[in-house]
């Protein structure tokens, strides 16, 4: 709710603000209604299953998407 999204706000800022680009706005948005949200939102459920050693498709997730990835932040 309301909590989770104030404290993910703050997250986000401090940790990539300390970087070289910066977050200025924040909005959550229903990913049913934006193909490009649905896409971000498949890559990054994508990354994730590719770090789940604990799951028998993990290494297909990194096959696929290994040619592809330019770069990776991992956060805490």
């Amino acid at each position: 709710g309301r909590e989770y999204k104030k404290s993910a706000i703050t997250y986000l800022r401090r940790e990539v603000n300390s970087r070289s680009s910066k977050i200025k706005k924040v909005r959550f948005v229903d990913s049913g209604t934006n193909t490009l949200i649905q896409l971000a939102d498949l890559v990054a459920g994508s990354i994730l299953r590719s770090t789940q050693t604990n799951k028998t498709d993990s290494d297909d997730y990194v096959k696929i998407l290994r040619m592809r990835i330019e770069d990776v932040w991992y956060f805490k």
